[in-house]
């Protein structure tokens, strides 16, 4: 489609009219393997390449032919779509104890909302919609785990700069959005890369980091030594990665809530009762937390994680608990109760 005079209006129309941000830059095959930019941080390392978990759309779309990436934020706690169904939009969250004495675990904020993949992928499919009401196109869309970095592409589609906490910035709004994009082959006008000031001499968030992952000199995360990472990483931690996590079972604030951009902080982080995770079956977990962010990677993840809160907790009865996982199905599970026995015991 050559004729595409008037869709980047109605891109960013359909945008401020719902709450959310839209950028638009251009489409690159090298960005497939790397990135829109140099620069390594989070699940683009290693063996961590994003794969295109929550890919929809025209399925013909081949990427070769994409021209264009449009890139959409969602702020915490923003606006939802209208057509959500009912037990993604209010998910029946633990109820906790209420003994002084119980076990939290700490969760980031905003991870036990509605899962913004869903939200973002409904968002952008109503955008789509929209659009096809003018222009005939393909295209895909993918939320969180891309074959390329969406901060990387925002950064190429204006919406901010990248901070030394290697998280987007929208200048005046933080970076408490959630991104997501649609690939197509339509050829819009890309936005000019922001060229304000960006962190200047301020390193709250590298001092803020409990696994001392970001580096002062330039914006690069040590993955490996990233609690966000290492609640959400597969199998088995080693002792020293366990020991990092500390009391977070899913996600972590501390370099986003030490930036300045985010004052105030949008919310109060709350934490989840580990006895309550350990003990929860997969029926209360459907209902609950698997349409939350801190339920995507399954309830063997949170309940690994929660043994690692206890034992870096501490305290009487904390031992207890996890010795109740000696004898789990779950080898994970199990390997994780063993390990956390060893390190509460040298504590």
């Amino acid at each position: 489609m050559n004729n595409n005079e008037g869709l980047e209006k109605l891109i960013d129309g359909f945008s401020s009219g719902n709450g959310l941000v839209t950028g638009i830059c251009r489409f690159s095959p090298e960005c497939l393997n790397k990135g829109f930019y140099d620069h390594e941080t989070f699940f683009i390392s290693g063996n961590e390449k994003k794969r295109g978990c929550f890919d929809t759309g025209t399925a013909n779309l081949e990427m070769a032919e994409a021209r264009s990436v449009i890139v959409m934020g969602w702020p915490a706690f923003g606006p939802l779509p209208p057509d959500m169904p009912d037990n993604i939009i209010k998910p029946e969250k633990p109820a906790g104890k209420t003994q002084p004495n119980h076990f939290r675990g700490v969760i980031s904020l905003g991870a036990d909302e509605t899962d913004y993949h869903m939200v973002l992928r409904l968002w952008l499919e109503r955008l789509m919609e929209t659009l096809g009401k003018r222009a005939c196109f393909k295209y895909r869309i993918f939320v969180d785990q891309n074959p390329f970095s969406e901060r990387s592409a925002a950064l190429k589609a204006g919406l901010g700069f990248i901070g030394k906490n290697t998280s987007l910035i929208l200048p005046g709004k933080g970076s408490f959005f959630y991104l997501g994009t649609a690939v197509t082959d339509l050829r819009l006008k890309p936005n000019d890369i922001y060229s304000g000031a960006g962190c200047g001499d301020c390193r709250l968030c590298v001092e803020a980091c409990p696994g001392k992952a970001l580096w002062d000199g330039r914006v690069f995360c040590d993955y490996k030594r990233c609690v966000s990472y290492l609640t959400q990483k597969k199998g088995c931690l080693s002792k020293e990665e366990m020991k990092i996590m500390g009391t977070r079972i899913y996600g972590c604030d501390a370099c986003l809530k030490a930036c300045p951009h985010h004052k105030p902080w949008p919310g109060e982080t709350k934490g989840f009762d580990l006895e309550e995770i350990l003990s929860m079956t997969k029926s209360g977990f459907r209902r609950g937390l698997k349409n939350t962010a801190a339920g995507w990677r399954g309830l063997s993840l949170l309940k690994r994680n929660a043994l690692i809160a206890l034992c870096n907790s501490g305290g009487p009865g904390a031992g207890e608990l996890i010795r109740t996982k000696l004898n789990d199905k779950n080898e994970m599970i199990r390997k994780t109760a063993e390990k956390a026995l060893e390190i509460l015991e040298r504590r």
